[in-house]
């Protein structure tokens, strides 16, 4: 698409992770944390510019299913008014008091991804999903295989990320993969890696299938 990556302050995101999670009683808030990754996903997707657009409570196709946010690479090679988009990443975000686990993160990532139609995300596409809870993050991927909206058509990945280079970890797994602390600044320097190699892998392909 030829378009330029802003040239961003690598410390910004990891600032803003360890700003607002150190803010115990407003993690214990939904809408916070989902503000707080609002900030921090514009920092590697910014919005000043036509080449992402970051969508909040995104329904899905049927209607069924939402997102807290959903970001999408914006195509303008068309022209105005025939721009098309393709989604990059999933986030669905909780309170760090709510009774849901990584788990339910998961599917609802997952539910929503598997109804999104083929010209948004594309049989051999993935998309990056981020779960969040209160103050901590996990990281997964996900490869549509059909043109279905069958859980089958979809594999989900853990990622386990080695000095900010990603392997896959377990398959369809909630608990597998490492739960980063947003407030260990160990945690944010290497979630902020992760968050960048998943920025500037777009067009990432895994090599495992059915």
């Amino acid at each position: 698409m030829g378009y330029c990556i802003k040239r961003r302050d690598k410390r910004m995101a990891a600032a803003l992770m360890q700003a607002y999670s150190a803010m115990n009683g407003w993690m214990n808030e939904e809408g916070i944390v989902n503000g707080m990754w609002t900030a921090i996903l514009n920092e590697l997707f910014p919005q000043n510019t036509l080449n992402f657009l970051i969508g909040p409570e995104v329904h899905s196709a049927n209607n069924t299913n939402r997102a807290d946010l959903s970001i999408y690479e914006i195509d303008t090679t068309a022209g105005l008014g025939n721009y098309t988009r393709k989604v990059v990443v999933v986030y669905e975000g909780k309170r760090s008091g709510s009774t849901d686990g990584w788990d339910d993160i998961l599917t609802q990532c997952d539910n929503w991804t598997r109804r999104q139609p083929t010209n948004v995300f594309a049989v051999g596409e993935c998309c990056w999903y981020i779960g969040a809870k209160g103050g901590h993050a996990k990281l997964w991927v996900c490869k549509r295989i059909g043109t279905g909206s069958h859980i089958t058509d979809f594999w989900t990945k853990s990622l386990i990320f080695n000095h900010g280079q990603p392997r896959n970890g377990a398959q369809n797994s909630s608990t597998d993969g490492y739960p980063f602390d947003l407030t260990n600044p160990n945690d944010c320097a290497a979630l902020d890696a992760a968050l960048t190699y998943m920025r500037g892998n777009l067009r990432h392909r895994d090599t495992w299938g059915p």
